[in-house]
């Protein structure tokens, strides 16, 4: 997973936590064993120097012990990256190449040629353009949903009839009722 995150502010430990958690839980299936479930590796490349290390690469360690420690395996491997630390390393030239406008910029040849691609053809950007588009849906669409979501629960609250509460939001009585019984709010 590559986390890119401009503002501060959003560069926490606990979004890495919750992506991380929704990758893991998009992975397996009820009864399946937990040792199965991959290595992750989780890259949070940030504008800034958010960690105050002054590094490039930050990577994130976890011990379990106290006082004599031994490193915690849980397979989740996080670093953070401040791209604002580009060097000549092949990671500091990466992190330049992220932040150029210009694809005559860029170190890497097939970054370079992409880019050129999808921001300087005809075919290129209308295909980014098409992605962007389904991609604006898709947000919108999740978040009337989110909204749908909150205004049910809302209705639920104040013992709204679950017949009403379907017709206000266009929702089927089986919905409305699987949400009351997954949020506890049967009456």
């Amino acid at each position: 997973d590559i986390e890119i995150q401009r503002d501060e502010k959003g560069a926490t430990p606990k979004r890495i936590r919750y992506n991380s958690a929704m990758m893991d839980s998009n992975f397996l299936v009820q009864r399946e064993n937990f040792e199965d479930l991959p290595e992750q590796y989780i890259f949070f490349v940030t504008e800034n120097d958010v960690t105050g290390l002054h590094q490039l690469i930050s990577p994130v360690t976890k011990y379990i012990g106290k006082g004599v420690t031994i490193p915690y395996n849980d397979g989740i491997h996080v670093a953070y990256i401040d791209s604002s630390r580009a060097d000549d390393s092949p990671l500091g030239k990466l992190m330049h190449d992220f932040c150029c406008r210009s694809a005559d910029d860029m170190y890497y040849p097939l970054l370079r040629e992409k880019v050129r691609y999808y921001k300087e053809t005809n075919q290129g950007v209308t295909v980014m353009s098409n992605l962007m588009e389904e991609y604006l849906k898709k947000e919108h669409a999740a978040g009337a949903a989110s909204a749908t979501l909150k205004f049910i629960r809302n209705q639920l609250k104040r013992h709204v009839p679950y017949q009403q509460i379907a017709e206000d939001t266009e929702t089927s009585l089986d919905e409305v009722l699987r949400i009351a019984k997954e949020s506890n709010m049967v009456y």
